[in-house]
């Protein structure tokens, strides 16, 4: 390596650079010793505030509700843009943080809009069960007409203490799947397809029964509930693992490349509804009675044909898993 000297031209450079510079320096001096700190202080604040604003982990936690393994759940009031519309695909997803699986055998239902007071007991739902060391994915799906049952999905990457956004979609009016968003600090999103069936006919829930987000039962889902979210548009699936990059780079805002009248529910504070029309959430923590008959009753799709996962002929999702830049 080169070492300039007093000789050296370069050197001579340097140091007229530095005098030239005087001026400058000593105006940057009087600034530095003149300006109020506080008004220093606003300016670093709003530096580190956009910084500390793209820490999606810290976000979610800041919203969160913790459940402590205790039932509790969000109300969200029945409206038919809460069931599958025909034309559209259809996606919903919650925010998860356990700390803890159900235990075995039981299972732990997440969200629900099951009509429990209907002989057929039409709707949706997207559980967790656990089987030994397994945690799996249920997703009760029926409707009025008495078609339908629960299908079960395979293992799911629920990291204890790591935000994880769990999402069932259903698109051409015949493919289930479900989805995962890993979020760990300082690391980008994760996207996950963990299943999917092609259920071979049109089985639409139909439920008029509010959307319930969170447990149902002591000693089910134990842990953190964070924002929930339901899109419905044409086409949504095509460009679903965009979507699902979005969600997981900026949870709390609409991802970029859906329109807004597609957010049909958008909530992050599980307290006010950003989508459109808005609907009215109600947090029932530690309640004594899920429905509307006052019935709790057990997890959907109990005494249901169950079933396997096989993941053939699934359309558009061959290629839905990847990592958000």
């Amino acid at each position: 390596m080169a070492i300039n000297t007093p000789d050296d031209p370069l050197s001579e450079r340097r140091v007229f650079s530095l005098k030239s510079r005087a001026p400058f320096l000593a105006a940057l001096f009087f600034v530095l010793v003149s300006v109020p700190p506080a008004v220093l202080y606003l300016g670093l604040s709003q530096t580190q505030s956009s910084a500390t604003s793209t820490n999606s982990h810290d976000q979610l936690s800041s919203k969160a509700i913790n459940l402590q393994g205790r039932k509790g759940w969000v109300r969200i009031s029945g409206a038919d843009d809460l069931n599958p519309l025909p034309g559209k695909d259809f996606l919903i997803g919650v925010w998860l943080r356990p700390r803890g699986v159900p235990q075995a055998p039981q299972s732990g239902t997440v969200l629900s809009r099951v009509s429990m007071d209907s002989a057929t007991k039409e709707g949706y739902s997207l559980g967790l069960s656990r089987e030994g060391d397994t945690l799996r994915v249920s997703v009760y799906w029926k409707a009025s007409s008495g078609r339908g049952r629960t299908w079960l999905f395979p293992g799911v990457p629920l990291q204890p203490q790591a935000w994880t956004f769990l999402a069932l979609s259903f698109h051409d009016g015949r493919y289930l799947g479900v989805h995962t968003v890993s979020r760990l600090p300082g690391q980008k999103a994760l996207v996950r397809l963990i299943g999917g069936y092609d259920i071979e006919e049109s089985i639409v829930p139909d439920s008029k029964a509010d959307l319930l987000v969170g447990t149902h039962r002591a000693g089910g889902y134990r842990g953190w509930l964070g924002g929930v979210v339901l899109l419905q548009s044409k086409d949504l699936t095509k460009d679903l693992l965009r979507t699902l990059k979005n969600i997981g780079r900026a949870p709390w805002d609409f991802p970029g490349n859906i329109k807004q009248g597609a957010v049909r529910l958008w909530s992050d504070d599980l307290l006010t509804d950003r989508g459109s029309p808005a609907h009215t959430l109600v947090r029932e923590l530690n309640a004594g009675g899920l429905n509307s008959g006052g019935k709790e009753g057990a997890d959907e799709g109990q005494g249901e044909h169950v079933s396997e996962p096989r993941v053939t002929n699934l359309g558009n999702y061959s290629a839905l898993s990847g990592v958000a830049q």
